[in-house]
Parts: structure tokens; sequence; C-alpha cells
């Protein structure tokens, strides 16, 4: 297939959100913290956010989390995704927005989300980001510029984003934005970046139990040692029987796991089995 031919192909459509949830923006009082004692406080109001994230049993009780650690950090809007590997070429996104509704409402109309450079870091990397400090290299150049300008008109100046990379293959981002401008906002951000961090990784778990325990998602696939050990063969290029030499097992046994991890992955094919299994993070080099 050609690129060209790519692009009119239905897998070059938008991808399916499974869930957006947005509710009425309201801009956050910041919070001014005092001089020495202002780690103790970010280290304490950080502490309680997570202790209410381990708690959380409703998508609103994510997004009122996340909205306090706005405020709390002194930052006025922010957004959680996440990419749930269901498919290499048709993932499922859970957007979780304290954007403003009609900067959210452009942003998803002109599908700012195939260009965001910040969203191409956060998929590619694991360091946090200040924008103001991003050097990644883009394609349509037009188009980051059209986003930054826009972005800017609607009170998105600054912002610091912590990517969140799952070992069951989810890609997550946390960013929490400002209408300052980077040199008066990149000293309070600096200071609140490792508690933010911490605070990304829970509220990504808590995120995923929540969708897990709703069936909104399927169920984490759970497989076999032995499973996995047929499938990384398999992935090896090895064949069944070259998998029971190595395994010391009967060939018919090596067939036996395959069918089973490919009933458990809803496929029907070795090959199909293979990539979903690494799709979802359940087979990975071994150590």
């Amino acid at each position: 297939m050609q690129i060209s031919d790519f692009k009119d192909h239905q897998w070059a459509r938008p991808l399916p959100v499974l869930y957006a949830h947005s509710m009425c923006y309201t801009p956050c009082t910041r919070v001014q913290l005092l001089d020495q004692s202002m780690t103790q406080i970010i280290s304490l109001n950080c502490q309680e956010l997570i202790e209410l994230c381990k708690t959380a049993e409703t998508v609103d009780e994510i997004h009122n989390i996340c909205s306090m650690a706005s405020n709390q950090f002194g930052f006025e809007q922010f957004m959680y995704g996440s990419r749930v590997p269901t498919s290499f070429v048709r993932p499922q996104l859970i957007i979780i927005s304290g954007y403003r509704k009609d900067w959210w409402d452009h942003y998803t109309e002109q599908e700012y989300m195939k260009v965001d450079p910040i969203v191409n870091y956060c998929a590619n990397s694991t360091i946090p980001m200040q924008w103001h400090e991003l050097n990644h290299p883009v394609e349509d150049k037009k188009r980051v510029q059209q986003l930054a300008n826009e972005s800017s008109d609607f009170g998105l100046n600054s912002g610091f984003s912590f990517p969140v990379h799952s070992p069951r293959g989810e890609a997550a981002m946390l960013s929490f934005s400002s209408s300052e401008k980077p040199i008066n906002a990149a000293p309070r951000m600096q200071d609140a970046g490792p508690h933010l961090m911490m605070l990304a990784y829970h509220i990504h778990e808590s995120v995923m139990r929540i969708f897990r325990n709703s069936d909104k998602i399927s169920p984490a696939v759970i497989l076999t040692g032995r499973e996995k050990e047929c499938l990384l063969w398999a992935a090896e290029g090895k064949t069944s029987d070259e998998t029971a030499q190595i395994l010391h097992i009967s060939e018919s046994t090596v067939r036996f796991h395959l069918n089973n991890a490919a009933r458990k992955l809803n496929v029907h094919t070795r090959r199909h089995a293979i990539a979903r299994a690494i799709c979802l993070g359940l087979i990975t080099p071994v150590i």
C-alpha cells in the first residue's frame, strides 16, 4: 500500500475516543506558597492528592483531583490523555479535560493532536517537559506554529507535561498549563515538577483501574508463564517443533499453549497473537 493510498484508508480516520470527559472550566486561584516552607507545603499537598487517587472510584473524582492539583501548584488548566493499545492502528483514547471547552472543541475540530509536538514528545519520552524547553523536530511547522499561536489566545502560554508509560502498553500524559509567560512560571514549575511527576503515575493507575472495573475497556489479559515462553520463541521465528526442543516439551504442548494464548487475546493467527501480546506489553525481551 502506498502512502497516498493509506491516507484514504479507513485506519487514517480519527482515533476512537473511548472516553472524553470535560467539566465546566473555572479558572483556578493560585495558592501563594511561602519561601522556606514552599517545598514542605508542596510535598504535603501532593501526598494528600495521591491518597485521594488511591480511593477514587469515578472519573469525576479524578477530574477533581487534577483540578485541585492545578490550583495547589499554581496552574489554571490541565489535560490527561491516555492511548490504550487495543490495536496498533486503532488504539482507544481516554481524555479527561480541564481545558476551556471552547479551546478543546477547537483543538479536536482542527485535529491538532496529530501535529501537537507535546503529544508527540510524551509518546516517545519519559522525561517531564516544560513547554518552552521543547526542541523537538516537527514535520508540519506551519500547523505547529498555528497551534502555538491559537493556544496562547486561549490562555495556554506556558505548561508542564508529564509522560507516563505503563508495562501494559498504555502511553499517557498529564499536562498543566498557565497563562503566565514561561519566564515567570518556570521557577514555580521547576519546584512542582518532581511532585507532579509522582502524582501523574498515580492519576494514570487510578484512571486505568476505574475504566477496567467499569468494563469500558477490556480487562487485563493474563497469560501463563508457558504461554508467554511459547509466544516469545514464536516471535523469534521459531517453529513449534523448534520451540518444543528449546523448552523440552512436546510439539503438541507448544501448539496447545499458543492456541490458548490466541484465544485469550481474541485473535485467530499466531502472528496476530504475537503482535497483540507485544502491543499489550505481555511479552518483552528477556532480561
